[in-house]
């Protein structure tokens, strides 16, 4: 039953893909061209489904995904107006935009001295234009650098607000989630249960403006290879959630603590069908350690950290949780102990910056081997 659920939800991301909108309507707000994000004559279905009926692609038979409209709009009277629309083919030689004529017959309703108002709408709309900071293949989703929310009801603005985003560099999940880079994040070499599996995590998480992620549920499902206790399902899924809510800097888009897409949903499918699981140690014959010892690494800790600037006089411990892989390099970050979040984050900045450690030795060979470094805050 779980994989069916699975498979349905893949099923479903994929029509999505397919769905995206090569055009943006358009409104002007205050003599300014702005993209319009949102739909206004799809917030009623009589109306799209009339428009659609008009459409010259919908009259002759014509079924070319790529034939789109786009609706240009104004505010005027502090009102949302209809101008104009215009229809784009990609038939051969009819390949074009041309404006439609006698779409004002659809919309005599709403009509009045000439002027078409968007009285059927009564929600907020969003206009973006400068630089496109996103833009998700799955709903064609876009976020620009400079936004105006719309609150609209029956037509009437009322009121209008700015935003200027910016896009503050980071990791971000589709790379993380790949198949080629799970291994680095994610300790799941720990469960030896996992060989020979392929199994798939449904993320909930929200972002938040410190670049960290909040993570509301992890699922996990059993694809393939047999079954894993419940019991294990959960205590794995319990490190995915940990280890995601560990990782710095995430990317995000932000208009002062406001997120773009903060609350995101998101699968990912590591697969050890074809490939081996590579274990990890938590007591090995030799453990791993840094250069010089553990008094070198507290020298090292204690001239590259740097205490948050923030107006607060917290101290306390940091405690990360690290794999040290079979050539000396970190991976698999994982916060066991927080403080707070501009703590967490320079503790991991700090052990980003370590040099190689000897690895651990098992039976005379390097392996991959947990390891806890405690990080200190304390005001002098």
């Amino acid at each position: 039953m779980k994989q069916t659920l699975f498979c349905i939800f893949l099923f479903m991301c994929n029509m999505c893909c397919q769905a995206v909108r090569p055009q943006n309507d358009r409104i002007y707000i205050n003599g300014v061209e702005f993209n319009l994000l949102t739909r206004p004559i799809e917030m009623d279905a009589q109306l799209t489904k009339a428009l659609q009926s008009y459409l010259p692609w919908e009259q002759d038979g014509w079924t070319d995904s790529d034939n789109e409209y786009t609706t240009y709009w104004t505010i005027e009277n502090e009102q949302i107006v209809l101008d104009s629309i215009y229809y784009h083919l990609a038939e051969g030689s009819k390949t074009g935009t041309y404006r439609l004529k006698g779409y004002e017959k659809i919309f005599r309703p709403y009509s009045h001295q000439r002027r078409i108002v968007a009285s059927w709408v009564t929600d907020t709309l969003r206009a973006g234009r400068g630089a496109l900071l996103a833009y998700s293949h799955i709903g064609g989703a876009k976020a620009y650098s400079e936004e105006r929310t719309i609150a609209v009801d029956k037509g009437q603005i009322k009121n209008i607000r700015q935003w200027n985003y910016e896009k503050r560099p980071g990791r971000n999940f589709q790379e993380i989630f790949s198949q080629d880079s799970i291994d680095y994040w994610f300790a799941l070499g720990k469960y030896p249960e996992l060989a020979g599996k392929h199994v798939g995590f449904h993320a909930k998480l929200k972002l938040n403006s410190n670049q960290f992620a909040e993570v509301d549920t992890v699922m996990m499902y059993v694809i393939e290879g047999g079954s894993i206790p419940e019991a294990r399902c959960r205590a794995i899924a319990q490190m995915v959630k940990r280890t995601i809510e560990s990782i710095y800097p995430l990317e995000v888009i932000t208009a002062g603590n406001h997120v773009y897409q903060a609350t995101q949903d998101w699968l990912f499918n590591p697969k050890y069908t074809n490939r081996p699981l590579e274990p990890i140690y938590s007591v090995c014959d030799t453990m791993p350690s840094f250069p010089g010892g553990i008094g070198e690494m507290m020298r090292f800790i204690a001239y590259h950290l740097h205490y948050p600037a923030i107006e607060s006089d917290w101290q306390g411990r940091v405690v990360l949780q690290c794999v040290v892989e079979k050539d000396g390099s970190l991976a698999c970050i994982n916060i066991r102990k927080s403080l707070f979040y501009p703590f967490d984050a320079e503790a991991i900045k700090v052990v980003r910056k370590f040099p190689k450690f000897h690895p651990a030795i098992h039976h005379g060979q390097p392996v991959r081997c947990e390891y806890n470094i405690p990080i200190n805050f304390r005001i002098e």
